[in-house]
């Protein structure tokens, strides 16, 4: 049974129970810990019914997996669970690429390119102090507006549209939207930068996303 959504936990254990068949709870966020419901459990009845979950979970699961270090230790520590382990996020040695047309990697550039979503991941992950630095760093050296290039390539909220709106006037900024993975992978390993946004409150941040740019074997800020 994987997490999320909490409805796999839920199903788990109700067949586990029915069945004897041993439960494997798969966390792929936290469910307590640094929670991406962050909205639900601030509602007292909602972290209530979380808190029973979560404690029979680690009281009958047969193993606990988890995909960052963090989210295992707070199984093992704070719940008293042996049987949690890390088993990061794996990666497709050989994936299939998809050039686009035209090519947008203008040549004496530096590209920087995000693929995926921000805040439509993670409400408390924002985009204002990285174009803040990208801002402060076009002031000290106004020649890097002819030469800096960033490239977004998935979904965006429309307040992450707005901010970006005068940089892609400007050309320095490009908005892609949706891409199939083919075409962010290939973007990906054409870029100079590849840019990793988190929200400054979670250490579990283990994404999917992050395992592609070690892949692409780029430098990651």
């Amino acid at each position: 049974a994987t997490y999320p959504p909490v409805e796999n936990l839920l199903l788990g254990l109700q067949l586990h129970e029915r069945s004897g068949v041993p439960l494997v709870a798969e966390f792929r966020d936290g469910l307590l810990f640094e929670p991406v419901e962050r909205r639900a459990v601030q509602y007292r009845g909602v972290r209530r019914s979380y808190e029973k979950l979560e404690a029979r979970v680690a009281r009958e699961a047969a193993a606990i997996v988890t995909v960052s270090p963090a989210i295992s230790r707070y199984f093992q520590e704070e719940l008293g669970c042996r049987r949690a382990a890390t088993i990061p996020n794996g990666f497709d040695a050989t994936p299939p690429l998809q050039a686009l047309e035209p090519d947008p990697f203008s040549p004496g550039c530096f590209h920087v390119v995000h693929t995926g979503s921000i805040a439509l991941s993670d409400r408390n992950c924002d985009l204002v102090p990285w174009l803040q630095g990208v801002e402060m760093a076009m002031a000290a050296s106004p020649a890097l507006r002819e030469r800096l290039r960033l490239h977004f390539a998935g979904r965006l909220s429309l307040r992450e549209k707005r901010l970006l709106r005068p940089l892609a006037a400007a050309g320095i900024a490009r908005l892609h939207g949706p891409l199939p993975r083919p075409a962010a992978l290939w973007l990906q390993r054409r870029a100079d930068l590849l840019l990793l946004l988190t929200a400054a409150d979670r250490t579990s941040v283990a994404t999917t996303k992050l395992f592609e740019y070690m892949q692409a074997r780029k430098p990651v800020l």
